[in-house]
């Protein structure tokens, strides 16, 4: 990256980190462009040739899990490999102290406006295509079965994204309990099916 890119993905950041701190003070609703702009010592225009819009500021690193769990999918040689491998770095992802915190910090924004709950929504919906196709792109199975696999993925981040989890530890704690229940939710369909 050469220092023209560099200042500009520091800058990028500098924005975002405010903006997400005069959300967390005063609620995404509250906090005009101007004030985010203000706070980075540029003008609202200039804010947007960093972000298309104030939402995308909360969502400034929606493609890093992605990419995460795109790599994984790559590396893979079985779609049977991928579940396990998930489950590991879910896992280890839980026991991040600061991840919690930035994950809690956006849950409790989101799950108080109706607009971010939307984005939020959108964002799981390009996760799933973004992880089918690169399931297909692998070659690891059919279409369908890439689509299911791919819901099976987002699911248990929709359902720790919308859970207001005290403490980093709580959160670790559930995220064990939320895959280990889908287990066995598998186990109880495939004992059903055969």
């Amino acid at each position: 990256m050469g220092l023209r890119e560099r200042k500009k993905a520091e800058k990028r950041q500098e924005i975002a980190e405010n903006g997400l701190k005069l959300f967390k003070e005063n609620g995404f609703a509250n906090v005009t462009v101007a004030q985010i702009a203000a706070t980075a010592s540029i003008a609202p225009k200039t804010l947007f040739t960093y972000f298309k819009t104030k939402d995308d500021i909360v969502f400034y690193n929606e493609d890093e899990l992605l990419s995460l769990i795109r790599h994984l999918i790559q590396q893979q040689t079985s779609i049977g490999n991928i579940w396990p491998a998930y489950q590991t770095t879910l896992i280890h992802l839980a026991s991040q102290g600061d991840l919690w915190r930035d994950m809690n910090q956006l849950i409790k924004l989101v799950v108080t406006n109706e607009t971010l709950q939307g984005r939020l929504l959108k964002m799981w919906s390009a996760y799933e295509q973004t992880i089918a196709d690169t399931i297909l792109a692998k070659h690891l199975t059919d279409h369908v079965t890439a689509y299911i696999f791919a819901n099976q993925l987002v699911m248990p981040l929709r359902f720790l994204f919308t859970q207001d989890i005290p403490t980093a530890q709580e959160w670790q704690t559930s995220t064990i309990q939320l895959l280990n229940n889908i287990n066995h939710t598998q186990s109880l369909l495939v004992n059903e099916f055969n």
